[in-house]
């Protein structure tokens, strides 16, 4: 009977280890998957600030008037995309859209957001003109084709010369997707180890 015993103990703490294994390499996938999404976007951030300033420094040459470099900048912004499609946004100082790639975004205020009142507007337009680089945030946010917000990663990022607000957008929904089929592939997974531990030549382990 001691026999047994111990070879159960050892057979669960088997399980249990296999368990706390894949728990720990799904937490860290989400965080790593958040993470990864941040440092794209950020990237990619920095390429559009560049380009807002080529169009900016035009001006300063004479080759085209102000007006005229802000519409050609708002249209290139427009149709610019990247990983899945994704596009960059503009506001203004006085959160109206200029440019979004959701046509209906645009001539919109933020203050019609609720998660917009609720982040304070003044406080995180402040929020984004003291951090010069970027800054990002969670957000409720519109999306071609849904009537529903949805959950968002945002970046926010301020071009001073044109008192802009830049930045774009990600579905959470996206990342947590990846993170269900992760999980669904880890129960595959743990549900083949354990079918294969026994306790005795009849048992097994049944996680409930």
């Amino acid at each position: 009977i001691a026999q047994y015993h111990n070879l159960a103990d050892e057979t669960v703490d088997s399980v249990i280890r296999v368990i706390d294994t894949e728990y720990s390499d799904l937490v860290n996938f989400e965080i790593s998957s958040i993470n990864a999404q941040r440092a794209l976007m950020k990237n990619v951030g920095r390429g559009v600030l560049s380009m807002v300033e080529s169009f900016y420094a035009r001006t300063g040459t004479g080759g085209i008037d102000e007006a005229a470099a802000r519409k050609e900048c708002l249209e290139r912004l427009e149709a610019f995309r990247f990983q899945d499609d994704q596009g960059f946004f503009v506001f203004d100082a006085n959160l109206a859209g200029l440019s979004h790639p959701v046509r209906r975004m645009v001539g919109k205020n933020w203050f019609e957001y609720e998660s917009i009142q609720k982040a304070g507007p003044t406080r995180l337009i402040r929020k984004i003109k003291k951090n010069k680089s970027h800054t990002f945030a969670v957000l409720m946010w519109p999306v071609e084709g849904k009537q529903k917000l949805v959950k968002h990663l945002a970046l926010f990022m301020y071009y001073p010369e044109w008192e802009w607000i830049i930045g774009t957008a990600y579905p959470i929904d996206a990342i947590e997707q990846k993170s269900t089929r992760k999980e669904a592939g880890i129960l595959t997974k743990l549900d083949k180890i354990i079918g294969q531990l026994s306790i005795n030549s009849i048992g097994g382990v049944l996680i409930l």
